[in-house]
């Protein structure tokens, strides 16, 4: 029962945080997911290491391959990241519904369905990202296409990489141990303390090789080295240490200013309510006025 009580209180601090922060994107139109993915990870004392040998995170026009574990990807990957948009299936939004909300204010999370048109609506949304020159901001992908938590070393699929190939843009891997510690959503579990291992390769440019065969099998044999170094190796890490970005959004201001509506009018009518309440229950002051006597 100890256990459940844990996971309803992750759930909760998640949400309600993440909720906080979406209001202040509203209000100051750029994101802060970076800031709660970081406060949810001090609440429950992850600790953060990088192998000796990891590259640093790129910061230049790349797509992050991350290894998909479970619920705690959504605040470690994010953390690890640094506000990235991340894709993500519908699917998700039934239990974090915030991060659905979160896609209609700003470009935090974008979702693709899982369908026959999953790959006309990923190359649409990364077209819509990475076609701006002046938009830094990178896409996180989960090439395994489901989360594995039992499985150290998982083969990745291809839609990514050959977009990347087509499109001349580099990809960083990113992977990650113990994520599935943290949280494991099929037991309904919550652990902490706990200690993110994590391993950054060199971001892969796709403009040196030659064929798009060549491409892939470097990227997957890359991707299996780094789930090697993560799962195989303790003794060659250090503290991570990512200081959180606000990173301007690209939203739709038409949603915003109509959400800030919605918001500032419900807030509005509990206090005209309170207000209103408060005053009928209230029992008049008797007059002094008095009739004057009849002469």
């Amino acid at each position: 029962m100890y256990h459940i009580i844990r996971f309803g209180l992750f759930l909760l601090a998640y949400k309600t945080i993440y909720t906080t922060c979406l209001f202040f994107e509203l209000l100051l139109d750029c994101s802060l997911q970076s800031y709660s993915a970081q406060l949810v990870s001090r609440l429950f004392r992850l600790t953060y290491l990088k192998h000796t040998e990891s590259a640093m995170l790129s910061r230049d026009r790349c797509i992050y391959l991350v290894n998909h574990k479970s619920w705690a990807d959504f605040v470690c990957d994010i953390h690890l990241c640094d506000n990235p948009i991340a894709l993500s299936r519908y699917m998700v939004a039934v239990a974090f519904p915030v991060l659905l909300i979160g896609s209609l204010i700003s470009d935090n999370v974008r979702f693709i369905r899982k369908d026959k048109s999953a790959v006309a609506s990923f190359r649409r949304i990364m077209d819509s990202v990475y076609s701006k020159s002046d938009y830094y901001r990178n896409i996180m992908i989960y090439p395994e296409g489901s989360r594995f938590p039992e499985t150290n070393v998982n083969p990745i699929k291809k839609g990514a990489l050959i977009y990347s190939f087509e499109k001349r843009i580099p990809v960083q891997i990113i992977v990650s141990r113990n994520k599935e510690v943290f949280v494991d959503e099929k037991k309904l579990r919550v652990q902490s303390p706990v200690i993110i291992w994590t391993y950054y390769s060199d971001p892969i440019d796709p403009m040196r090789f030659e064929t798009l065969e060549k491409y892939i099998n470097h990227v997957s044999r890359v991707w299996s080295e780094s789930c090697s170094i993560v799962y195989n190796e303790t003794d060659k890490f250090i503290p991570n240490v990512i200081q959180p970005r606000c990173a301007p959004l690209r939203s739709r201001p038409v949603i915003r200013i109509s959400l800030l509506f919605t918001i500032f009018t419900i807030v509005g009518s509990i206090l005209s309510g309170h207000n209103w309440i408060g005053s009928a229950h209230t029992t008049p002051a008797p007059s002094s006025w008095s009739p004057r006597p009849p002469c």
